[in-house]
């Protein structure tokens, strides 16, 4: 029986993830560092995950496998593993993923030598249902442009992340049952008023799309989203001039969930030039700012020139060249930066066979 108080908590909620959760459980398993205790929820599911989990556990104690009677959702059922932690930090993962052998070992290397780090992920790599390795999406890495990318989007993949469970205990934090579409979204923006984050520049997961998880699709998701971002400009961003309402339009227009709104990104530059002016004034003096800045005047001048033909693209123009005469520069930055996020998604790429484990 495992009695040692380990030093990670692995927390994992499930449903129905018969398919993929024996990988993800063994990849796990086969982790180099071996202080830990895996919590695998399962939320109520009504195939085999159930039998997968225990035929596990009895070959690994380090596995505690707790079973819901009904399904209760994602959030609840990751705060109930939470709660049972003994773990000084707590590494999600979800059951459809695969973490590579060195994942926790250089993540609880990472915290235990920069303590001011609350929130920690790494770089990944998509795959899709079958395990062919596709590309790596660009994401941010130290905490200020996280914190930029938190008003857009999850700078975060869930599977990669660990955090200090302190954080949670002190300010009784938990996942939010009624952020569906984006429980861990709502909880960075909360946990980042509190601590720091950053990504690892390593790629430490391997992350699986497929039409399961593909949850951002739909119109009702990207309203969902739309209403997290709102909360993270109006939590992180200290400007009572800019509205709920003119967020809530910049965000549609990023997203493109509607056509009509697409085609007004350039007349709502100025408000995403406002909330950047408002970042900026708040962050001036982080080293990386003035690089960060050139990536907004890129992604400015990406929403003026696409789609093309947009009414009041000239006068958005005109703004951008008072504030920097190099946007042309930036700007193609931005462009092969949406390229290549793109691109690591699509499966016309070169398929790679995964190795035992999720090997890159």
């Amino acid at each position: 029986m495992h009695t040692k108080k380990p030093k990670v908590s692995i927390v994992m909620a499930t449903f129905n993830a018969k398919d993929f959760l024996h990988q993800a459980i063994e990849s796990i398993l086969s982790q180099s560092y071996k202080e830990f205790e895996f919590i695998i929820v399962d939320d109520g599911s009504t195939d085999s995950t159930w039998e997968i989990i225990t035929q596990h556990h009895k070959i690994d104690q380090r596995i505690n496998p707790i079973k819901l009677k009904k399904n209760q959702g994602v959030a609840i059922a990751s705060n109930i593993g939470i709660k049972m932690a003994q773990g000084k930090y707590i590494a999600r993962m979800d059951s459809d993923d695969i973490s590579l052998p060195q994942r926790l070992e250089k993540q609880v290397e990472f915290m235990e030598s920069n303590p001011e780090i609350g929130i920690l992920g790494s770089r990944v790599r998509y795959m899709n249902r079958a395990g062919n390795l596709l590309g790596f999406p660009p994401m941010p890495l130290k905490d200020l442009s996280i914190r930029w990318d938190l008003l857009f989007k999850n700078p975060f993949f869930n599977s990669s992340t660990i955090f200090r469970k302190s954080l949670l205990s002190k300010h009784e934090i938990v996942y939010n049952p009624n952020a569906r579409y984006g429980e861990d979204y709502d909880l960075w923006i909360r946990l980042l008023s509190l601590t720091k984050g950053e990504n690892l520049p390593d790629i430490l997961l391997n992350y699986r799309i497929h039409s399961s998880n593909l949850t951002h699709t739909t119109q009702n998701s990207i309203e969902k989203e739309v209403l997290f971002t709102s909360q993270a400009v109006n939590t992180h961003v200290k400007n009572e001039s800019i509205s709920s309402d003119k967020i809530k339009l910049l965000q549609r227009a990023i997203r493109g969930g509607q056509k009509n709104v697409k085609y007004q990104r350039a007349s709502l530059v100025p408000i995403y030039m406002e909330i950047w002016q408002s970042f900026y004034n708040q962050h001036k003096q982080n080293s990386n700012i003035f690089k960060l800045k050139q990536k907004v005047l890129g992604d400015a001048a990406l929403w003026i020139l696409f789609p093309l033909f947009q009414k009041n693209s000239i006068k958005a123009l005109s703004q951008l060249t008072k504030e920097n005469l190099m946007w042309p520069i930036y700007f193609l930055k931005s462009f092969f930066f949406l390229l290549r996020r793109r691109w690591a998604r699509h499966p016309w790429q070169k398929k790679t066979k995964k190795s035992k484990g999720g090997g890159s």
